[in-house]
């Protein structure tokens, strides 16, 4: 070994850190490389924080790309995890080509994955380590964590039981039961659930915030919502700066039709990162339904998915009696535009959503006032009297429309029903409400044979439009329902009756007036404590326990069909407009 690098050594592991420096200093340039790696080694050896060690290490990465080790690339890949920087962890191996036999990497990148929300990449890694290993129980922990944020609940609890078959220790306890017990509810399996929460203490787990509103959760899924409401306020009251907490507590008192608190806690949503919709910031101040708006321009701006916004503006006609000369304009998703534009022809601008920061710009200057929709039901809908007493609208399908978008086929089915049986939001506490596209072949199956079937799920498949192609009775339009919404409303109006899930099409059939049967939780906040649905009175819903049988749910929906559609006429609701 050369004189050079046998000093260098020496000095190492006699800990002789300045003389290592000195020393490293008047390297020869044919050693450069060797002398990087061992100031690098030194920098270990005396601890430095990894802030310190970062910039050596990615200096030296620079400098040798593809000479340099993959054991080299991997420790900078941990020392940027640790630091928190996950994205630069993860393109560190990828960039390096590192591969995923070498385990290490391969963890660490799925740590980062899991942490940066990019579940599906994660998932592959987790898959490949569990054919590397399939008898690692942690690697069976991380299978539970991705496939419920994946909504996968059997995949959960197939590596729940490998889990504890292998005796696997908790590295994040709390997730993971909550993560099981929750599966189990979503696939129908509450005494499974039960026996896991009991066998695990997870009632002595209330000090804890995450275990606190698992808790609550599971609670309100089992119908106990006093219970719920009660973990929630004592632990709100621990934690008041934490605005999940006051959300989940709002939902819960929905449910339970405790809607004055209810609608207050509800205005938590705009304090918690984590919500669905941005908060907004306006020079104009937040109407408070107290002002008098009669000559004062307002922005009532939509939140939350497109179904909310429709829902929301259900409320509309109690703004504008209540205030006759207000100049109002509305913010919606862009795709809502021409619909809502139908619905309250009144109305002087219709806007697609805008800036989330609107200070200072003169188009939004004007205002007097603004409110987002979803704070309307805090000043309309919050007891019993006001669901029957509120004033509703409904638009029609003229019959010129309706030939027009069927031709044919209305001639051969002159009785027209509507049908969508899942949502795009396949999110693990969604993916269990919906019925598959053979639940729906089934109410086919069993309906008088002139009746037509009209498509209205959106982003169908090639393999759902595959299985009903079959059916001479069903009318697949050859529309793009995801981005092309009024005409699903369109079409949704066209129907005399809609079965479908409690998505965006349900809640166009309810503006239309269109007889809906659908389904949904029992503890669904959307009903607010009633046995009706309070939004819309055209619709029946059928409440559906944890451990609802989707069989039983289509013989249930089916008879409700054939029942309509041997003895009811379709109902006048008081139409408004026309389509």
């Amino acid at each position: 070994m050369h004189n050079f690098k046998q000093t260098a050594i020496s000095l190492l592991e006699r800990r002789d850190f300045p003389a290592l420096e000195r020393h490293l200093f008047d390297c020869p340039e044919e050693h450069r490389k060797f002398a990087d790696e061992v100031s690098l080694l030194s920098l270990v050896e005396q601890k430095a924080p990894n802030e310190k060690l970062e910039r050596p290490l990615d200096n030296y990465i620079s400098k040798y790309s593809g000479e340099v080790p993959i054991s080299n690339i991997v420790t900078a890949a941990r020392l940027k995890y640790e630091l928190g920087k996950l994205e630069e962890a993860v393109d560190l191996l990828i960039d390096n080509n590192v591969p995923r036999e070498n385990t290490e990497a391969t963890e660490i990148c799925v740590l980062a994955l899991f942490n940066l929300k990019r579940f599906q990449e994660g998932k592959e890694l987790v898959n490949y380590l569990l054919a590397f290993a399939p008898n690692q129980p942690g690697y069976h922990e991380w299978n539970i964590l991705f496939s419920y944020k994946l909504a996968k609940p059997t995949e959960v609890l197939e590596s729940w039981a490998s889990f504890t078959k292998l005796n696997g220790e908790f590295t994040q306890r709390i997730d993971v039961l909550s993560f099981v017990v929750r599966s189990y509810v979503s696939t129908g399996r509450i005494d499974d659930a039960q026996a896991v929460y009991d066998e695990h203490n997870l009632e002595n787990e209330l000090d804890d915030i995450h275990a606190a509103l698992f808790i609550a959760d599971f609670e309100k899924a089992k119908g106990n919502l006093g219970k719920c409401e009660t973990i929630l306020k004592r632990v709100k009251e621990k934690h008041p700066e934490i605005p999940e907490i006051q959300w989940n507590l709002a939902l819960c008192q929905l449910v339970s039709g405790n809607l004055v608190e209810g609608w207050e806690n509800y205005e938590a949503r705009w304090s918690w990162i984590d919500f669905s919709s941005p908060k907004r910031i306006f020079d104009a101040p937040r109407w408070d339904g107290n002002a008098g708006l009669n000559g004062k321009k307002i922005l009532i701006w939509g939140e939350q998915g497109i179904g909310d916004q429709l829902r929301f503006l259900t409320l509309l006609p109690r703004l504008l009696s209540s205030h006759p000369d207000v100049d109002l304009t509305l913010e919606v998703d862009h795709r809502l535009i021409k619909l809502v534009r139908s619905w309250y022809p009144e109305v002087r601008e219709i806007w697609p959503m805008g800036l989330n920061d609107t200070s200072g710009i003169s188009e939004y200057s004007q205002f007097d006032y603004q409110i987002p929709s979803g704070s309307l039901p805090r000043l309309y809908f919050t007891h019993a009297d006001s669901f029957e007493t509120q004033e509703r609208r409904f638009l029609k399908v003229s019959q010129t429309k309706k030939a027009a978008l069927f031709g044919g086929f209305l001639e051969k089915y002159p009785r027209l029903v509507g049908v969508s049986w899942r949502s795009m939001m396949l999110t693990p506490d969604r993916i269990g409400d919906y019925v598959n596209v053979n639940g729906f072949k089934t109410l086919i199956d069993q309906a008088p044979r002139e009746t037509g079937f009209v498509i209205l799920q959106y982003a169908i498949t090639d393999e759902e439009k595959q299985s009903l192609s079959m059916y001479p009775n069903v009318f697949i339009p050859d529309e793009d329902f995801l981005n092309e919404v009024d005409l699903n409303a369109v079409y949704a109006g066209a129907c005399d009756l809609l079965i479908s899930c409690g998505t965006v099409v349900a809640t166009m059939a309810g503006i239309f007036g269109i007889p809906v049967i659908s389904w949904c939780k029992f503890d669904d906040p959307v009903n607010l404590g009633q046995k009706y649905n309070p939004w819309f009175p055209n619709r029946l819903d059928i409440r559906v326990q944890p451990n609802w049988d989707r069989v039983v749910l289509v013989n249930m929906l089916s008879k409700t069909l054939n029942n309509y559609l041997n003895r009811i006429e379709r109902k006048n609701f008081g139409v408004t407009g026309t389509m």
